[in-house]
C-alpha cells in the first residue's frame, strides 16, 4: 500500500509547503535520513495502515470488517488516557502500541524493538496533528475566515497536548465488606449498561463517537480494554474511555476500589491452564490467521504475509485423549472458544502462546470459532475437532474452504440488485447466511434453530400478509429507479415498520439468544453494521435478498365477500376465535360458518347505505346458502394439523402462521408464510414441540 498525496489545490498547498518544513513531516523522507518519525512512518505503513488507514482517519480496507472500529487519529478520541484531557500522552500511547487493546483487532506489537514501538507512537502523533490541521483549515475555509498553516498546527498541537495525569488514590485492601460495597456500587452506577452479574448485557442502543453500535464488556470474560489489574480499573472508573457511553466517574478513593474488587471478582476465567496432563499428551499448535480467515496448524510466524494460504487444521482425536491445545495467532487479537469444549473465549495475542489442557470427550465433532472480530473473513474462522472411539481409524476429511470474499460492483454496474449481490458478497454475508441467503450454518445453542436463519425469504418478513409477484416486482422496479426502501409503500404501515425492524437489526446487529438459558453463549452473532454500511447499500442487499425469494406458487384467491379483518378486530374488538369457532372444535377447516355472521348482520337492517360486499352477505343469508370462502392455506393431503393442539394446548397466536390480518381491511389473496416442511420444523424445534414424523404424519 502506499501512502496516499494530499491533493494540491487551494490551502493544500500550504499545508504541504509547512509540513515539509516542520522536522517531523513524514513528506521530508529522503534519502539517508532514518529519524524516528521516517521510520514510524514506513513501519505504521506496513502494518497500521489496513486497519487505521494511510492518514491515520480510521478508514483502512480491513476497518469496516473491524469492531470496534480503529481509531480516526484527527478525531482525537483515544480510548486510553491517563491525564485529564482526551489526547494520550506518550506513554498511554506506548503501552496501547505494546499491549494492544484486549477484546479489540488491535493487537499486541510487543514483539518490535523498543526503538520502532517509539518511532510508531512519533507516526501516530504526527498523523493525529496532520489530521486535525486539515480538519481545522476545511472548517476555518468553510467559515470564510482561512487560517494559516502555522495557526492551524500550532492551534492541533495544543488540541492535543496531555493535560495532568489522573491521580489514582492510595489502594484499599481487599476484604469481603469490600466486595459488597461494591456490587452496591455496582448496582447503582453499572448495571444501567452491564449485565448484574457481569455477563452479557442486553443493551443494544449505545453509540461510540463514530455512530457505529457498540456492546457494554461482558466482565466475565475477562476481556478489558486496560486490562484487568488493580490499576487499570481504576483508572477506567475515575477516567472513563473517550469517545464511547462509558463515563468518567468521581467517587471517594473507598468507593473506587471497592467497584474496583467487585469487577475483579466476577470474571471466571479459563481453568484448563491449570489442569494437569501427563507427558504424553498429544501436543496440537493452532495458530489463527486473519486473511484467509484459518486456525492453521502450520509453523506460521508473526506478521505472515505468504503469498499463497495456509491450510485450515483439521483435528482428530479418540475418546479420553489427553491433549494439550497450543493457541497463537500471527497477526490480530484473536479470541478462540468451543461453547462445547467448554474452552473459551480466550484472547489469543500475536506473540504470546495460550496454552489449553482437557480431555477428548464422547465420540462427536465439536466446533471451534473466533470470537473477535478480526477482518473481511472472520466469520470464516471456525473449524471442528473430531473425536473417534478409542481404536478407530479416522476416514479422509475434506479441509473448510478458505475465504474469498468479493470486490466492490464492477464499474458501470448500475442494476441495484447486482450491487447488492456485490455486497453481499464482499461483506461475507454468505459464510453465516450462506449462498442466496438459504442459511444453514450451524450456531451451537442458538434460538430458534441452531441455524443462522436464513434470508431467502426476507420478503415474507417484510410483506407478512404474504408477498405477491406484483408486490415483489413493483418495489424492484421502484429501487431500480432510484426510490429508497423507506419510502417504497408509505401507506403500508406494516411494511413500512418491517423495513424498519430489519434495516435496525443489520445497523445495531442482533444478539442471539440461547435455547438452553444454562448453555454456552452461541459463538456467532449478528455484528453491528453501523459505520460499515451506508444507508443505500443495505437497501442494495435487501433488493438483492428480496429478488432471490421464490415467487412461485398458486394463482392469487379472491373472496366472494371483501372481509374487512381491522373492522373486525381492532375497531370492534373481536378475537379471531369468535368468527373461526370451527377450529376448537377438531382439526379440520376453521372457516365461519352463516349462522356465526347472522348474529351481527341481520338481512332486514338492509337499506340505501348498504355496501356491495354486505348486500352480498344478506344475500347468502335469504338463499339459506353456505358462503363459499376461498381456502388460502392449503397443506397437502398427508399432513396432519390440529388448530386446536396449536391454539388451545401450545397457545400460539393465530399470527403465527396466518400474519398479521387484523392489520388489512382486505382479505389475503396468499398464505403470509410459505408453509414448507422446513417452515414447520424449524417452529417445533423453536417451541420445543416434537419433531417426529408421527407428530405431522401419523396417517402414513
Amino acid at each position: 500500500m502506499t501512502r496516499r498525496s494530499l491533493v494540491l489545490t487551494g490551502w493544500a498547498v500550504s499545508l504541504v509547503v509547512g509540513l515539509v518544513g516542520c522536522p517531523k513531516s513524514r513528506l521530508s523522507n529522503m534519502p539517508g535520513r532514518e529519524d524516528p518519525l521516517t521510520r514510524g512512518l514506513a513501519l505504521y505503513e506496513e502494518n497500521c495502515a489496513r486497519c487505521h488507514g494511510d492518514r491515520g482517519l480510521g478508514d483502512g480496507p480491513e476497518a469496516p470488517f473491524l469492531y470496534p472500529m480503529p481509531r480516526n487519529f484527527s478525531v482525537g478520541n483515544f480510548r486510553l488516557t491517563s491525564n485529564t484531557r482526551g489526547f494520550p500522552d506518550e506513554e498511554d500511547m506506548l503501552r496501547a502500541i505494546r499491549d494492544g487493546l484486549p477484546g479489540s483487532a488491535m493487537p499486541p506489537w510487543h514483539h518490535l524493538p523498543a526503538e520502532d514501538l517509539q518511532a510508531l507512537v512519533a507516526a501516530v502523533k504526527h498523523l493525529a496533528i496532520e489530521g486535525k490541521t486539515r480538519n481545522l483549515m476545511e472548517a476555518a475555509e468553510e467559515r470564510g475566515a482561512p487560517m494559516t498553516v502555522a495557526a492551524a498546527t500550532q492551534l492541533a498541537r495544543d488540541w492535543f497536548a496531555p493535560g495532568p495525569p489522573v491521580d489514582l488514590p492510595a489502594a484499599v485492601p481487599e476484604t469481603p465488606s469490600t466486595v459488597a460495597r461494591g456490587r452496591q456500587l455496582y448496582e447503582e452506577l453499572c448495571v444501567s449498561c452491564h449485565a448484574l452479574e457481569g455477563g452479557v448485557s442486553p443493551k443494544r442502543d449505545m453509540q461510540d463517537d463514530t455512530g457505529a453500535y457498540i456492546y457494554p464488556r461482558n466482565f466475565k470474560s475477562g476481556l478489558l480494554l486496560r486490562g484487568n489489574s488493580e490499576e487499570a480499573l481504576a483508572l477506567t472508573i475515575l477516567r472513563g474511555l473517550p469517545g464511547t457511553p462509558m463515563p468518567a466517574y468521581e467517587l471517594p478513593a473507598d468507593d473506587v476500589w471497592a467497584l474496583v474488587h467487585f469487577v475483579r471478582a466476577l470474571p471466571e476465567g479459563a481453568k484448563q491452564d491449570e489442569v494437569a496432563a501427563p507427558p504424553e499428551a498429544t501436543r496440537i499448535a493452532l495458530t489463527g490467521v486473519a486473511d484467509p480467515g484459518v486456525w492453521t496448524d502450520e509453523a506460521v510466524e508473526v506478521g505472515y504475509r505468504g503469498t499463497a494460504p495456509v491450510a485450515a487444521a483439521h483435528i482428530v482425536l479418540h475418546e479420553g485423549e489427553q491433549v494439550i491445545l497450543e493457541l497463537k495467532s500471527a497477526d490480530v487479537t484473536h479470541g478462540f472458544y468451543s461453547p462445547e469444549l467448554g474452552i473459551g473465549p480466550l484472547e489469543v495475542y500475536p506473540g504470546h502462546t495460550r496454552i489449553v489442557r482437557f480431555e477428548a470427550p464422547a465420540p462427536g465433532e465439536y466446533e471451534f470459532f473466533c470470537m473477535n472480530m478480526c477482518g473481511h473473513c472472520h466469520f470464516s474462522m471456525k473449524g471442528s475437532i473430531l473425536v473417534l472411539p478409542k481404536g478407530a481409524e479416522p476416514a479422509g476429511e475434506d479441509l473448510a474452504a478458505h475465504c474469498e470474499p468479493g470486490d466492490d460492483a464492477p464499474a458501470g454496474v448500475t442494476s441495484v440488485i447486482d450491487r447488492g449481490r456485490a455486497v453481499y458478497r464482499k461483506m461475507a454475508c454468505a459464510t453465516c447466511h450462506g449462498e442466496e441467503g438459504r442459511g444453514g450454518v450451524r450456531n451451537v445453542n442458538a434460538l430458534p434453530t441452531e441455524r443462522v436463519i436464513a434470508l431467502d425469504r426476507l420478503a415474507e418478513k417484510l410483506w407478512l400478509r404474504g408477498p405477491t409477484a406484483s408486490d415483489i416486482e413493483t418495489a424492484l422496479g421502484m429501487l431500480e429507479q432510484g426510490q429508497s426502501f423507506a419510502t417504497l409503500f408509505p401507506d403500508d404501515d406494516l411494511f413500512s415498520r418491517q423495513y424498519e425492524t430489519v434495516s435496525r437489526s443489520i445497523l445495531a446487529g442482533e444478539l442471539t439468544p440461547r435455547k438452553d438459558p444454562a448453555g454456552p453463549d452461541p459463538p456467532l452473532q449478528m455484528p453491528a453494521m453501523k459505520a460499515r454500511l451506508r444507508t443505500e447499500e443495505i437497501d442494495a442487499v435487501l433488493a438483492y435478498l428480496v429478488s432471490v425469494y421464490d415467487r412461485s406458487g398458486p394463482e392469487p384467491i379472491h373472496q366472494v365477500v371483501a372481509f374487512n379483518h381491522m373492522l373486525h378486530v381492532e375497531d370492534l374488538g373481536l378475537e379471531c376465535m369468535d368468527c373461526h369457532e370451527p377450529v376448537l372444535e377438531d382439526r379440520g377447516v376453521g372457516v365461519p360458518r352463516n349462522e356465526t355472521c347472522e348474529p351481527c348482520h341481520d338481512p332486514s337492517d338492509r337499506d340505501e347505505s348498504t355496501s356491495a360486499d354486505l348486500g352480498k352477505l344478506y344475500d347468502y343469508f335469504e338463499r339459506d346458502v353456505e358462503i363459499p370462502w376461498a381456502r388460502v392455506h392449503e397443506l397437502p393431503e398427508h399432513v396432519v394439523f390440529s388448530h386446536r393442539r396449536h391454539v388451545t394446548a401450545a397457545n400460539l397466536d393465530c399470527a403465527n402462521c396466518h400474519g398479521e390480518l387484523a392489520r388489512y381491511e382486505r382479505p389475503p389473496t396468499r398464505a403470509a408464510f410459505n408453509l414448507k416442511m422446513n417452515w414447520c420444523m424449524d417452529c417445533h424445534e423453536f417451541e420445543g414441540a416434537s419433531n417426529e414424523c408421527r407428530a405431522c404424519h401419523a396417517d402414513t
